[in-house]
C-alpha cells in the first residue's frame, strides 16, 4: 500500500478562480438571477446543479471549472438530487428537534405552579437539550459537504449515505477539508459586502460564494490522499505501465 501525497489547498486561488474565467461576467449575472429565483425555490435546483458541475470539472482538473449555463435540464436533475441529499440529512434533525421541543414545551407550560427547584430543573434540561441539538447541528454542517461531495464524484445518491466511507474521506483529507470549509465561510462573509466589493449586487455575490464551495470541495477530492492498492507481488509478465491501480475519483465521474 502506498499513499498519495497532495499539495495543500490554495486559499487565494479558491477566492479568485471565478474571475479567471474569460466569461465570468455573463456566468455570474445568470447565477445571480437563479440565486434570486431561489427565493421561490425553483432557482435552488439550478444553482445546486451548477455547483455539482463545478465540482466535477474541478476534480477533472479543468483550467476553467465554471460550466456554461447550458443543459439546464441536466442541471435541474443534478440539483434535485443534491437537494435530496441535503434534505435527507437535515430533515431527520428537524424531526428530532420537534420531538424534543414539544414535550419540553408541555412540561414548561405545566410547571408555572411548581416549586422553584422543579422549574429550575426544567429550564436546565431545556438548556442542555438546546446545547446538545446545537452540537449535533454543527456536526451535520461539518459532515454534510463530504456527503454531497461523494454523491457528486460517484454520481450516486446512495454514496452520500455511506457514512463509513464519508467519515473515512474526511479523515484522509482532514487538513484540506477543514481549509475548504474555512474558505467557503470566508467567501460567504465577503459576499455580504458584494455591492461594495464587486459592484454586482448581493445575489451575484452570493452565487460567487456558492461557486467557491463547489470549487474547494472539488479540489479536496482532486487532492484526496486515498491509498492506491498495489499488489504485493506483480507477475513478471505484466509490464509496469499495466500494473493494477486503485480507483480514483475521476473513474466515477460522468
Amino acid at each position: 500500500m502506498t499513499t498519495q501525497t497532495r499539495e495543500p489547498l490554495d486559499f487565494g486561488k479558491a477566492l479568485r478562480f471565478f474571475f479567471e474565467d474569460p466569461n465570468w461576467v455573463g456566468k455570474i449575472v445568470l447565477g445571480g438571477l437563479f440565486t434570486l429565483l431561489s427565493i421561490v425555490l425553483v432557482g435552488s435546483f439550478f444553482v445546486s446543479g451548477y455547483v455539482v458541475r463545478i465540482i466535477r470539472r474541478t476534480v477533472k482538473g479543468e483550467e476553467h471549472p465554471l460550466p456554461e449555463w447550458e443543459d439546464l435540464g441536466g442541471m435541474f436533475s443534478d440539483g434535485a438530487r443534491a437537494i435530496a441529499v441535503y434534505l435527507g440529512h437535515v430533515v431527520p434533525l428537524a424531526f428530532l428537534v420537534t420531538l424534543l421541543a414539544l414535550p419540553a414545551a408541555g412540561v414548561a407550560a405545566s410547571s408555572h405552579d411548581a416549586p422553584a427547584t422543579l422549574r429550575m430543573m426544567v429550564v436546565g434540561l431545556m438548556l442542555a437539550g438546546c446545547v446538545l441539538l446545537s452540537l449535533i447541528g454543527v456536526a451535520i454542517v461539518l459532515y454534510l459537504p463530504a456527503a454531497i461531495l461523494r454523491f457528486v464524484t460517484h454520481d450516486r445518491v446512495a454514496a452520500a449515505f455511506d457514512y463509513r466511507e464519508n467519515f473515512l474521506f474526511i479523515k484522509r483529507n482532514v487538513g484540506n477539508y477543514g481549509l475548504a470549509i474555512v474558505t467557503y465561510l470566508a467567501a460567504s462573509f465577503l459576499s455580504q459586502f458584494g455591492i461594495i466589493l464587486f459592484c454586482i449586487g448581493i445575489f451575484p455575490a452570493t452565487f460567487w460564494s456558492t461557486a467557491v464551495f463547489g470549487y474547494v470541495m472539488g479540489e479536496v477530492a482532486r487532492r484526496d490522499a486515498a491509498p492506491q492498492t498495489v499488489p504485493d507481488a506483480t507477475p513478471p509478465t505484466t509490464p509496469p505501465s499495466q500494473e493494477p491501480r486503485g480507483a480514483s475519483y475521476t473513474d466515477f465521474l460522468p
